[in-house]
């Protein structure tokens, strides 16, 4: 009834249960309009199967909720290292034939929850789960030394291993670039990642000459937090060309990944950032 399927972003957790013709009335639900219409798109274009989609909020909120326990029967919640204890037992509530979760616990970035508030808005547990299932193959990362740098990594949040003692190890492993040397080779089409806001409007201001922008509505169009690359009448959108690591959680770099690791302090936001590339040539931190 309650399934818990873990394990590092790639490794078919989501896909697999999406493909089981055996699932009748099944609803992949994400985080965000972002997310979920991103899945349905990547469904289409690599199986040529439809799949229906919705959002964390509605599953959780009348009347959106009643409507869809209507009409569903089997839930898919992706991204579950976002959510809360408090919204674990939330969709324990949810009437259905069976509760799937897909996240790597742990590893990922957890939610964002404000500070000072009780033990049920931190990361979720795996307790009241009927079965978890471990998922290992990363079929996303096509190289070894990059799958060899996620293992170590995750070797290292397991260890308890301060950030500042991986650094050397990071610096080994993936390419380095200055500033000056991104501004020539950056495109619009690459990805920065930074640890904070005040870092990310840095890269903002250094390419405000080039259009890439982050909407900032939801219609029937265009998603919020949806990166699309020219100014489009009558929606609102951001110039941007910095992100947080954690709003790019779920992505997949498709050209070069920039990492900023200014005030980085945390393995697990390192690992969320890596895990972003299929190949270590994609990566280059920001020295």
């Amino acid at each position: 009834h309650k399934e818990a399927n873990r394990g590092p972003g790639g490794t078919g957790k989501t896909t697999t249960t999406l493909l089981d013709t055996g699932f009748i009335d099944l609803l992949y639900i994400a985080p965000s309009w972002k997310l979920a219409r991103q899945m349905q798109a990547d469904q289409k274009e690599k199986f040529g199967r439809d799949i229906d989609v919705n959002v964390l909020y509605r599953m959780l909120n009348m009347p959106y909720c009643q409507s869809l326990t209507k009409k569903y029967e089997n839930y898919l919640w992706d991204e579950g290292s976002q959510y809360t204890e408090e919204t674990k037992q939330a969709i324990f509530k949810v009437s259905a034939n069976r509760h799937m979760f897909c996240g790597d616990w742990g590893y990922q970035l957890p939610p964002v929850v404000p500070k000072g508030k009780g033990a049920a808005t931190k990361e979720m547990t795996l307790d009241g789960f009927d079965n978890v299932i471990q998922w290992t193959t990363d079929r996303r990362a096509t190289c070894e030394k990059l799958k060899e740098l996620k293992s170590i990594v995750r070797y290292c949040i397991d260890a308890k291993t301060p950030f500042h003692r991986c650094v050397p190890m990071f610096k080994r492993a993936m390419k380095q670039i200055t500033k000056e040397e991104l501004a020539q080779k950056y495109d619009k089409h690459d990805m920065i990642l930074c640890s904070e806001h005040t870092f990310k409007d840095e890269y903002t201001k250094m390419f405000e000459d080039l259009d890439k922008f982050m909407v900032k509505e939801n219609n029937t169009l265009y998603n919020n937090g949806e990166i699309v690359y020219h100014k489009i009448d009558n929606v609102k959108m951001d110039r941007q060309h910095g992100f947080t690591i954690h709003s790019i959680q779920g992505e997949t770099a498709t050209r070069n990944l920039y990492i900023d690791i200014r005030k980085q302090k945390s393995l697990r936001m390192m690992y969320t950032a890596i895990s972003r590339a299929k190949t270590i040539q994609q990566i280059h931190l920001i020295m």
